[in-house]
């Protein structure tokens, strides 16, 4: 799969002459067409242990618990997936494999250091690209265009945050050098 240019827009900032779309960097469901919700999920690491689960090899994750915003996830939507933490950031991008649908609340023991207590939301996905290195907070709060997330706002809020065109923009202007699932670069495909 080859990077390729988003669609021509006209500048939304026509006073900012710094302001211009740069050549894509993220997988393919980061489309910039109107419609498309784009969002942030949070792990919390002292609830569920995404660390030990990747140490083990377990990249492949197939659901994420969610708690708002259920009707406006749709298959196909991108997401990035922000660890919070000493280390907070955006570990991972991906997309949506399906709708959010009730589940059942998740038993002891995978990874979970704090099983949830009651039945949960959650929505099916891929995870396209795991990053070598985080993209780490400090680096998307400067970011004029990511400074306002509501991560960076109201990082206790409910899954799943959404984000702005601007925001997941700024997301994948800064992707580093990332694998695809647990092995190739998917830009050198």
């Amino acid at each position: 799969m080859s990077a390729h240019r988003p669609p021509s827009y006209p500048n939304p900032y026509p006073n900012r002459s710094d302001f211009h779309f740069s050549e894509r960097r993220g997988p393919p469901a980061a489309e910039y067409s109107a419609g498309v919700n784009r969002w942030l999920l949070q792990c919390n690491p002292a609830v569920w242990d995404i660390h030990a689960c990747r140490a083990d090899g377990n990249e492949g994750l197939s659901e994420w618990i969610v708690g708002r915003h259920f009707d406006d996830l749709s298959v196909g939507d991108p997401f990035a997936l922000w660890v919070g933490g000493k280390q907070a950031g955006v570990y991972a991008v991906g997309q949506l494999t399906g709708e959010a649908r009730p589940s059942p609340r998740k038993k002891d023991g995978d990874y979970w250091k704090k099983t949830p207590n009651r039945d949960t939301w959650v929505v099916p996905l891929r995870v396209d690209v795991w990053l070598e290195e985080p993209i780490p907070k400090r680096e998307l709060a400067s970011d004029p265009d990511f400074a306002k997330a509501t991560i960076l706002r109201t990082p206790f809020a409910a899954n799943p945050f959404r984000l702005s065109f601007f925001e997941w923009g700024a997301i994948e202007r800064h992707l580093p050098v990332a694998r695809e699932g647990a092995g190739s670069d998917p830009r050198s495909n």
